[in-house]
């Protein structure tokens, strides 16, 4: 496909359906083990980047680059396989994997209003669900930052547009049979903000113990599924 075909005048809507689990909430249960990840892909920016360094997650395979945007993973980047530069829809037709979790969108935010980067989210959304129709999708929710510190880099980056973008990737899920992933709320602190306990010291990229938040709660929070 080339970059004029990536339109898609309604919603593409994932056919897979799980009894018991309405899309886009994602229960809350016991936790998993690491076999569940197997077939997993987790694609994001420098944020998943900091999550797969970690190796919380030791089976799940991660495709990451800094400053990746749901924008440049449609159009722009390309990644290796076999040897040869690929656009990241060929790479995951190559994989066929049975879980995509997708964690994007603070390349985008940072400089933009939620609504300018929700077309370029959905789109994104749109090609992966038409093209890996037995994938389970996840859309996991932005961060919240620390916004003294976040806007000595980006100062217009703010919690008030990271949670209504959260908002607007929930609805966006929810038109498209996938599920959501609010990691926010166990982030936060009292006032909305990233908890400085989870914060790396920039008010963006989180600490250890951050990441082993997401990681309890990516763990905590599946639908029972494995790709035949």
């Amino acid at each position: 496909m080339t970059a004029d075909e990536f339109v898609f005048e309604e919603p593409s809507v994932s056919a897979l359906v799980f009894e018991g689990y309405e899309a886009p909430t994602v229960p809350k249960r016991d936790m998993v083990g690491d076999d569940y990840f197997e077939d997993a892909i987790f694609i994001g920016d420098s944020l998943a980047e900091g999550l797969a360094l970690n190796r919380l997650l030791p089976t799940m395979e991660f495709v990451t680059k800094i400053g990746q945007s749901a924008n440049g993973v449609v159009r722009h980047r390309v990644y290796k396989l076999n040897g040869k530069s690929v656009r990241m829809i060929e790479l995951l037709k190559a994989k066929q994997p049975g879980k995509l979790y997708i964690w994007l969108g603070s390349n985008g935010i940072d400089n933009y209003s939620a609504q300018h980067v929700l077309p370029q989210y959905e789109t994104m959304l749109d090609l992966f669900i038409s093209e890996l129709p037995d994938t389970l999708i996840y859309c996991v929710s932005l961060a919240p930052v620390i916004e003294r510190r976040a806007q000595r880099q980006y100062p217009r980056m703010n919690n008030r547009k990271i949670h209504g973008f959260n908002a607007l990737i929930e609805e966006a899920a929810k038109a498209r049979n996938c599920f959501y992933l609010p990691i926010s709320f166990a982030l936060m602190d009292e006032d909305g903000g990233l908890h400085k306990n989870y914060s790396a010291g920039d008010g963006i990229h989180l600490s250890k113990a951050g990441y082993q938040v997401v990681n309890e709660f990516l763990r905590s929070h599946t639908i029972p599924y494995h790709k035949e």
